[in-house]
């Protein structure tokens, strides 16, 4: 689908999502043109497994009439940004209302709108989802990896230390985010068990 300030510039709407183990270990990078669902483990577009994940699949998004949603599972915390500026609670509330999902049980999800950015954290995984704009017939095959990709992969992990280091400046406890005995330094980040 494209947006109506796109028609004339071979723009269209995709969806963003960066899959990091940890705050700074990129797993998975993937561009969704056009805007499509997403999943992690069983079935899914990035394999996980069911008892490091906690489940067998985690529809991180999912379609629901003609829009986009992203999946909060139960227990897992999130937030928000619009255009990279850190929404308040408050703001947050207001702007990305939450809902009871209706593709994965005891979860809610917030429907992803234009210039907004989604982490949410999870048994030790951050999912970073965003809209944003793709030259039309950018996208590649899945798997087929270039400069663009490795690009796409530096610019995720220098997000993933931006936000450790605003964690660390905000005082909260790196051990909410980060496993235990691992601190955020990128170079002893481990993959999961699991993870494909």
């Amino acid at each position: 689908m494209r947006t109506n300030s796109s028609k004339n510039t071979g723009l269209e709407r995709a969806i963003e999502v960066v899959v990091l183990w940890g705050q700074e270990c990129v797993l998975h990078v993937d561009h969704l043109a056009p805007s499509r669902a997403f999943g992690v483990g069983d079935g899914g577009n990035y394999g996980i497994g069911t008892e490091t994940l906690g489940t067998a699949l985690w529809p991180v998004v999912h379609r629901d009439a003609g829009e986009s949603w992203v999946v909060v599972p139960e227990g897992a915390s999130i937030e928000l940004a619009r255009a990279g500026v850190p929404l308040s609670p408050e703001d947050a509330e207001a702007q990305a209302p939450l809902r009871a999902s209706r593709k994965m049980a005891r979860a809610r999800e917030l429907q992803l709108t234009p210039d907004l950015w989604v982490r949410v954290i999870h048994r030790g995984f951050t999912m970073f989802v965003r809209a944003l704009l793709l030259h039309a017939g950018a996208q590649r095959e899945a798997g087929a990896a270039g400069p663009r990709d490795r690009a796409v992969h530096d610019l995720a992990e220098r997000r993933g230390a931006d936000l450790a280091r605003k964690r660390q400046r905000r005082g909260r406890r790196a051990g909410r985010h980060v496993h235990r005995g691992r601190g955020p330094d990128a170079s002893t980040s481990q993959r999961p068990k699991g993870a494909s």
